[in-house]
């Protein structure tokens, strides 16, 4: 899900209006929104369901610890707005919310445009007039379907097995773990074992993700200590 629709009388809401900014300030709306924003950008095609966040997606991007997110969202699944449950390094959450925001863009884009419902949330279908048949777009690149692999593919630096590696992406279904793969990355480029020798120790990026290298613990070579022999 690439948008969500942010509708101008947000802050009309009752909720937001005597519970939320009450309780938060204004500040609290906007840690709302982010929540949203993330929620959205890691749901695809399936809002209203549960998702598998990282923990250092919201801490990042609200600037916020875990400890306050919590707090934030246990207020906010006070008053049903969402479910979530922490399983280790990741947020399993849900905001019902969410399909609606999409569904009332739908309903709204209707009634002005006079496409029928139906063609709307279909990514693969053209928009045509009511009446008129559906006219099937071509099957979207893989650039298209993985944009986060992509980013993975321009930053790994040994490019070997593309079409391997995205499938393995794929089937592992890795893009809500993207920033913890990203972040082990780094980490490892700047390793000894990956800068000598030209990259000749660098893992084949199919194997950085089939066992999870992101999460390797870089090793510090100490050099050998010369035997000191005390005189008397």
């Amino acid at each position: 899900m690439r948008w969500f629709k942010h509708m101008s009388d947000m802050l009309d809401d009752e909720w937001i209006q005597d519970c939320l900014i009450p309780e938060y300030g204004i500040s609290g709306y906007g840690l709302w929104c982010g929540v949203l924003e993330i929620y959205a950008k890691h749901c695809g095609d399936t809002p209203g369901e549960f998702h598998q966040i990282p923990l250092n997606t919201f801490t990042r991007k609200l600037h916020a610890s875990w400890t306050k997110v919590e707090k934030f969202l246990n207020f906010c699944a006070t008053f049903g707005k969402l479910s979530f449950k922490k399983v280790e390094k990741f947020c399993d959450i849900n905001i019902p919310k969410m399909k609606e925001y999409r569904d009332e863009w739908t309903s709204r884009k209707n009634k002005n445009s006079g496409v029928t419902r139906e063609l709307l949330p279909n990514k693969n279908t053209e928009l045509l007039p009511k009446g008129n048949n559906r006219k099937q777009k071509s099957p979207p690149t893989p650039q298209g379907e993985l944009p986060l692999f992509d980013e993975f593919w321009t930053q790994y630096p040994k490019k070997v097995d593309k079409k391997t590696t995205q499938e393995l992406w794929r089937k592992r279904r890795l893009d809500p773990r993207f920033d913890e793969i990203m972040a082990g990355l780094m980490v490892q480029k700047a390793t000894e074992q990956w800068t000598r020798d030209g990259g000749k120790f660098i893992p084949n990026p199919s194997t950085f993700l089939n066992q999870e290298r992101w999460n390797d613990v870089p090793t510090v070579e100490v050099p050998p200590q010369k035997l000191r022999i005390p005189v008397y």
